[in-house]
């Protein structure tokens, strides 16, 4: 991952595959040089999905958060 919108195309990624699986949790260690280590566990219940995020650097968790809307209207390519 050498930018941070690949690693959001690999949260995205991640992601579909464990909601096509039928996964209530996934977790993702990932640790780009970019942005340090970033822990980030997805639950879903039936209340709604939930993101935890830990981050080594301060400003990784501000850059995926920013990227996180085009999670959520599908325009992440691959």
């Amino acid at each position: 991952a050498g930018q941070p919108g690949a690693v959001t195309s690999q949260i995205a990624n991640t992601v579909q595959t464990a909601v096509l699986r039928g996964q209530e949790e996934v977790r993702l260690v990932l640790n780009p040089p970019e942005l340090g280590r970033v822990e980030i566990k997805i639950t879903e219940s039936l209340g709604g999905i939930r993101v935890h995020m830990l981050a080594d650097q301060p400003g990784a968790r501000d850059l995926i958060e920013r990227q996180l809307p085009m999670l959520d209207d599908g325009s992440v390519d691959d």
